[in-house]
């Protein structure tokens, strides 16, 4: 330790004395004990005496002779290591002599640790090979240094959250004793399953990550392991993590209730349907193979049928269209999984005559004629006279001959009441030009009157059958 030497005139005022004793033949006052040769040898005497302390610096020549001066006179030289404690606060300044004996004993010494420190701290030397002062100063209450003075090379990166340097080392290494076990901090953590703590935490190195062992799994659909594995549980089956995201999930799904039953974790997100639906080689092999099974089945909620709400999913336009008779698809386009492009005929619901294709009048899903009049496939006839709607005369949904003239025309004038003239199709056709009265007309019927007038060009000027005020 450091010793600052009186100044040199003590020195000079001891030879003095020294000098005035060998000269005077008295008896001196004062006696030395034989026992200052044992104190001589002291360490904290060797080490003043070797820094050239005079004996009188701290044991005054008169009075109390060559008795234990005490702690207090260190304050004379060693000032400012009085104002550093050691150990607490509350240590006194009379605390020097515990430390730096001037008696024989030699294990009271500044080096002697461990005369007062001994027990589980030490170990303290075996740990660090070195000795109690190379961490700790004696006159502070912390250590003298850092550990990465001398751990340098060792990165910290465990604990990031405790700040100080010396408390985040001392997490896991007790200072005076061996790296403390994970489970004293870290109660309650498993490592079954896994080479204990340090396989993947390993010390002053980052956290290993899952992909550093399980390099072969797959993650499709999850990419953090630990969403579904507990990394200090790795025994718990995943499949009961599921609900602690997907809680808003409610699944009915006939009896696949749990998510991996459609789910598969490492493989595939979403297991295709025909896993369990083996009635088709693909989950786009029904419905005409253009539709994929969860365009129509909700797979948390799933329906055993295809409902028409499920239907215009797709087929919005016509489902709108379709007249309440008509709203469910199946009835007309069979199961849902193979439907037909060719739709049921009318007549397994409509019991008409008539025309048999339906669909070219009609609008199937309206039931509204999608079509014009007649006139769109019977263009080529012409009108009954005055009368345009076919619907007069033509019943489309029978299937019977089209009623009997008299329906419309019940009383007839002129020759039309004659006998011979009951059959009007002899004469009129139904789509054609009024008939003519002429010669070669009648004269399909009336033979052989030849000569009868032969100058008469028409038979109606003597054998009318219109009404007088018909005739034109």
């Amino acid at each position: 330790m450091p010793l600052v030497s009186r100044p040199v005139k003590r020195l000079l005022a001891t030879l003095f004395l020294f000098v005035a004793a060998c000269e005077s033949p008295t008896r001196p006052t004062v006696y030395v004990p034989e026992s200052w040769k044992d104190y001589r040898q002291g360490v904290g005497h060797v080490a003043h005496l070797e820094a050239d302390v005079a004996c009188a610096d701290c044991h005054p020549a008169e009075g109390s002779g060559f008795a234990s001066p005490g702690a207090l006179i260190c304050d004379d030289c060693h000032e400012t290591k009085l104002d550093r404690t050691h150990a607490s606060d509350g240590a006194p300044k009379s605390a020097c002599l515990e430390c730096h004996a001037f008696e024989t004993v030699t294990e009271v010494r500044p080096d002697g640790c461990l005369r007062c420190h001994d027990g589980a701290k030490a170990a303290a030397p075996k740990v660090h090979e070195k000795d109690c002062t190379a961490c700790h100063q004696p006159h502070a209450t912390k250590p003298r240094e850092r550990c990465e003075k001398c751990h340098e090379e060792v990165q910290a990166n465990l604990h990031v959250t405790i700040r100080d340097p010396i408390e985040k080392c001392a997490a896991c290494h007790e200072p005076h004793g061996g790296a403390r076990d994970c489970a004293s901090c870290h109660e309650g953590k498993s490592a079954k399953g896994h080479d204990g703590c340090v396989s993947c935490h390993v010390p002053h190195e980052a956290p290993k990550t899952c992909a550093t062992c399980h390099d072969k799994v797959s993650k499709i659909g999850h990419e953090a392991c630990v969403t579904c594995h507990d990394p200090h549980a790795v025994e718990r089956d995943p499949r009961e993590t599921c609900a602690s995201c997907h809680a808003d999930v409610l699944v009915d799904h006939a009896d696949k209730t749990a998510c991996a039953d459609c789910h598969g974790g490492h493989a595939k997100p979403t297991f295709a349907c025909t896993k369990c639906h083996e009635n088709a080689p693909s989950d786009r092999a029904l419905h005409a193979g253009r539709t994929d099974c969860k365009s129509c089945h909700v797979p948390h909620q799933m329906v055993t049928a295809p409902t028409p709400d499920a239907c215009s999913r797709c087929h919005a336009e016509v489902g709108a269209r379709a007249l309440a008779e008509h709203a469910e698809c199946v009835t007309c386009h069979g199961a849902a999984h193979a439907p037909k492009r060719s739709v049921e005929a009318c007549a397994k619901c409509h019991e008409v005559g008539g025309h048999d294709a339906c669909n070219d009048c009609h609008e199937p899903h309206s039931g509204r004629a999608a079509k014009k009049a007649c006139v769109t496939c019977h263009d080529t006839k012409p009108p009954h006279g005055t009368v345009e709607d076919c619907a007069r005369c033509h019943d489309q949904h029978a299937s019977a001959s089209p009623p009997s003239c008299k329906s419309c025309h019940a009383t007839l004038p002129a020759l039309h009441g004659n006998s011979g003239h009951t059959n009007c199709i002899d004469c009129h056709k139904a789509h054609g030009p009024r008939p003519t009265s002429t010669r070669r007309t009648c004269g399909r019927c009336h033979e052989g009157l030849e000569s009868h007038e032969p100058n008469a060009a028409s038979c109606r000027g003597c054998h009318p059958f219109a009404a007088p005020n018909e005739i034109r």
